[in-house]
């Protein structure tokens, strides 16, 4: 895969092994702990190792393994190329650290690295490597991808599961450069693969999907041109997925780059690109506003709300603001305003609408936060129903419904307020410290 594959070649010179040779030593023989080094001395190193495995192995009771992938032959385009195996597995040991086993909760390794599947890719030579850990005492399968680091051209391991994730289950991974190819172990039903959502006027979220062939046990898919990665998804189904995929199908991958820097820790695909931060989220804020009336409880599920109205993207969840407006409407049923981030989208705002009896009514999508404006908080409900507006900044809220006009007091030390639909105008602040924001049509 790079130039220790010379270094490789001539420390195994002579040497006359029968075909699949290769790939029965690597899973196979002794367990070697091999420590990280660069360049010609760790391929040297390996390559003398493995070519004495074979000695022992007859005289060894080898402990059965529980995923029969473990036994295949090598499979893809690479399966017999000895230069590929070798590095990867090389790659593969040098990765096998004591903190990278502690942060998976591997407690013992057993048999010998495998390589699944090797072969070339619409970004190089990648290859998948197997090997067994015991995890809270049950042995599982670990799973790594190396490829080519885009940054220094070295192949690496540019990914692995995680035993201790909830979402450990799915073998999949995002490498090459921008981090925009995908690829996926065999799950045993089919793979679909979708670039980008969009959102139909109402702000409900629709994904188009496109089957990943699977060959050689392995599906690869890259992003199309103009595609952030990061909007990528990919799932299992059946069939063609519909509007309502269950989270449990989603395949979880990490950016390779993400991985380089923090292993264990690198955010998944599509995890949230924006804080909610209109308050300090250590503490909660729960505004009220609006006449007497029934009101919905300020511990309203904004997140729920917004996934049973299909306004959230499948993938990580995305961050909820720990304050939100809440009251009754002019109309007698409750309301609630909130944020929530979702992806690559800008943290947005959202209303509930209530009715009178306290059931929801609608959910309405709002403009981004404005983070930048003294009033951030500006939602304009439907059916003239008035605005909802707060301020993080200032106390005291006024407005006037034509400009020039008299202003008009709406909460007197409060950060939010409910206003008329009418109002064009909104005055925070006092004194020298007031402020005037404009309200859009």
């Amino acid at each position: 895969m790079n130039g220790i594959g010379a270094a490789m070649r001539d420390a195994a010179e002579g040497v006359d092994v029968r075909a699949g040779f290769t790939g029965d030593v690597l899973r196979g023989g002794r367990r070697r702990q091999v420590r990280r080094r660069n360049g010609i001395a760790l391929a040297l190193a390996a390559v003398v190792g493995v070519l004495g495995f074979g000695a022992g192995m007859a005289m060894r009771d080898v402990p059965p393994v529980s995923d029969e992938r473990l036994l295949a032959a090598t499979k893809g385009d690479l399966a017999d190329d000895r230069e590929v195996l070798l590095t990867a597995t090389v790659a593969w040991r040098a990765e096998l650290t004591p903190s990278w086993t502690r942060d998976r909760g591997v407690t013992e390794l057993r048999g010998e690295p495998h390589v699944y599947w090797a072969s070339t890719t619409p970004v190089g030579d990648a290859a998948v490597v197997m090997q067994e850990g015991k995890v809270r005492e049950q042995w599982r399968t670990l799973v790594g991808l190396v490829a080519r680091d885009p940054a220094d051209g070295f192949p690496k391991v540019v990914g692995t599961t995680n035993p201790e994730d909830p979402t450990a289950g799915t073998e999949s991974f995002q490498f090459g450069p921008g981090d925009r190819t995908f690829l996926v172990v065999d799950p045993g039903i089919p793979v679909y693969a979708s670039p980008n959502a969009t959102r139909n006027p109402a702000g409900v979220v629709r994904r188009t999907w496109h089957e990943v062939p699977v060959v050689d046990g392995v599906g690869v898919w890259t992003a199309p041109d103009g595609v952030a990665p990061s909007t990528v998804r990919l799932v299992t189904s059946i069939g063609p997925p519909i509007s309502d995929i269950p989270a449990e199908r989603l395949l979880t991958t990490r950016p390779a780059s993400a991985y380089l820097r923090s292993g264990v820790h690198a955010k998944r695909n599509g995890a949230p690109a924006y804080d909610t931060r209109m308050w300090n989220n250590t503490s909660r804020k729960q505004l009220r506003v609006g006449p007497d009336g029934p009101a919905p409880s300020p511990d309203s599920d904004l997140f729920q709300a917004l996934e049973d109205a299909h306004m959230t993207d499948i993938g990580p969840p995305g961050n909820t603001g720990t304050w939100c407006v809440y009251g009754t409407s002019g109309t007698g049923g409750g309301l609630l305003v909130g944020e929530y981030a979702d992806g690559d989208e800008p943290s947005t705002l959202f209303a509930l609408l209530f009715r009178a009896d306290g059931t929801l009514d609608r959910v309405q999508r709002g403009p981004a936060v404005d983070f930048g404006s003294p009033l951030p908080v500006r939602v304009r409900l439907p059916d003239g129903q008035g605005w909802v507006v707060a301020s993080s900044q200032y106390l005291g809220i006024a407005y006037r419904t034509s400009d020039p006009g008299d202003w008009q007091e709406a909460q007197t030390g409060s950060q939010a307020a409910l206003l008329p639909d009418a109002a064009v105008q909104v005055r925070v602040g006092s004194g020298t410290g007031e402020v005037v924001v404009d309200l859009p049509r």
